[in-house]
């Protein structure tokens, strides 16, 4: 079974600090075509779903039409199911609630207190509130599954790996780190940051993209470069140029 993850995709951000209005409108088109990109290859891969750990848009800035078409997105993939836990940049606790139009049955959403959501063998769990230490003692996966727990926020801040060691975690999703990293959570477990599809600044450099899970017998993951630009740090030597 192929699960995408990803995070932070940050649609309709307004990016134009560094950008002229046309070059903004223009970076802000390609956040949507990257999106779309990367479910047309997830379809391509046969993947089975699709978790979103947070920030798929920019707050208040995101247009109706932007979740609406996110929506229609969904719908075009039938066979993959959405699991959508909002970041801090998603207005409102589910991101749609200003769109008139209905829910696709293939989009799940977790809200307050852990949900889980079952594929085949697979249990994928998520929360929207990492912090409150309740929420760790709340979760219980069970051994002999194949268990994601999906969250957003910050390792050693709103998230604390120390009271996810030991609790059958085979991966856990995060969101809200632009950049891919991934660590040990313990024997069992590994954890992730997806980072975001596409940088939006100048200081968000290097290839972004996704990760792509493979759950088989066991569980692996790869991250995928998918961004449509890459933003570069080039150092230049001026020393010896004088002005004029």
């Amino acid at each position: 079974m192929k699960i995408l993850h990803c995070a932070d995709i940050h649609l309709d951000s307004v990016m134009e600090s560094n950008l002229s209005p046309e070059q903004a409108k223009e970076r802000k088109r390609e956040l949507l075509i990257g999106f779309a990109d990367m479910l047309r290859y997830g379809a391509e891969h046969d993947a089975r779903a699709v978790l979103i750990a947070g920030d798929l848009f920019d707050g208040a800035s995101c247009a109706k039409r932007t979740r609406t078409y996110v929506l229609d997105l969904m719908r075009q993939y039938p066979e993959i199911d959405f699991y959508y836990l909002s970041g801090n940049n998603d207005e409102g606790e589910v991101g749609f609630t200003d769109t008139k139009t209905p829910l696709p049955g293939n989009l799940h959403i977790f809200t307050d207190g852990w949900q889980e959501y079952r594929i085949d063998n697979v249990s994928i769990f998520g929360c929207i509130d990492p912090a409150a230490k309740e929420t760790y003692d709340a979760l219980l996966p069970k051994a002999d599954r194949v268990n994601i727990v999906m969250l957003h926020g910050q390792v050693g801040g709103e998230i604390n790996l120390g009271r996810l060691r030991d609790k059958n975690i085979d991966y856990l999703a995060l969101g809200h780190i632009h950049q891919y990293s991934e660590g040990e959570l313990d024997n069992r477990g590994r954890y992730a940051y997806s980072g975001c599809l596409e940088g939006r600044g100048f200081d968000e450099t290097g290839m972004k993209g996704f990760v792509l899970l493979d759950v088989a017998d066991k569980l692996s993951y790869t991250f995928i470069p998918f961004s449509l630009r890459s933003i570069e740090r080039v150092e230049l030597d001026v020393s010896g140029l004088q002005e004029g």
